[in-house]
């Protein structure tokens, strides 16, 4: 895997990382995924990822789950720089920048929806 390798997390390159951790979403749906478990169910999913800011560590365990996407930009930073950007230690190991799907319709979900309307 090609990595970008990170010393400063402050660079304009990561911004994006920065601003919609504050901000949830931006205008053109990206938002940030901040846990491996979230970003690893989000990785088996058919949305588009502009990048991963991982460890090294996140990348020796699931190396073969980030290698099936087709990500533009993979950056390997260590744990200390990672939590510059929430302003505290951190315990996870990677986020990702992703691009929030359309909305869809209940119409247009499969079968797997259960609808509740006789619930009470």
């Amino acid at each position: 895997m090609n990595y970008i390798k990170i010393e400063n997390i402050n660079t304009k390159e990561l911004e994006i990382y920065h601003h919609l951790r504050e901000n949830k979403f931006a205008k053109d749906r990206s938002f940030i995924a901040d846990s491996p478990k979230v970003v690893n169910l989000l990785l088996q999913e058919d949305i588009e990822i502009k990048s991963i800011l991982a460890t090294q560590e996140y990348y020796d365990a699931f190396a073969t789950l980030v290698q099936k996407k087709n990500i533009p930009k993979v950056y390997l930073t260590t744990k200390a720089e990672m939590g510059k950007i929430v302003g505290h230690k951190i315990h996870h190991h990677c986020m990702m920048h992703g691009i929030r799907p359309d909305d869809k319709s209940l119409e247009d979900l499969d079968d797997t929806i259960i609808m509740l309307d006789n619930i009470k």
